[in-house]
């Protein structure tokens, strides 16, 4: 089951048409792991989407793909893991990385 959560708040530390996302995961090999949670802020609002099975991955991709797009994306670590993780998932469900 895909579970959004949703909360509307203005951020004055998030610049304009950026975006802090985090991603957990099931292991560290993209190729074989998933994603099981993925947050994004903006300076508008926060949002997460959480899976509870593997079968759910491309759902909570799809799902996040829009708020992703058009975005600088803040992250800790994501040039090296989360956006290459994320950019082979995307692909394993045949879903274009924004």
């Amino acid at each position: 089951m895909l579970e959004t959560i949703q909360k509307s708040e203005s951020s004055p530390h998030v610049p304009p048409q950026s975006a802090v996302l985090d991603i957990e995961t099931t292991g560290l090999r993209k190729t074989n792991d998933t994603v099981f949670l993925l947050g994004i802020r903006t300076a508008e609002e926060f949002r997460q989407w959480l899976i509870t099975s593997r079968e759910e991955e491309g759902n909570l991709l799809e799902n996040a793909r829009p708020y992703l797009a058009g975005k600088t994306l803040i992250t800790y670590n994501g040039d090296h893991f989360d956006l290459p993780f994320l950019q082979e998932r995307f692909a394993v469900h045949g879903i274009p990385f924004p």
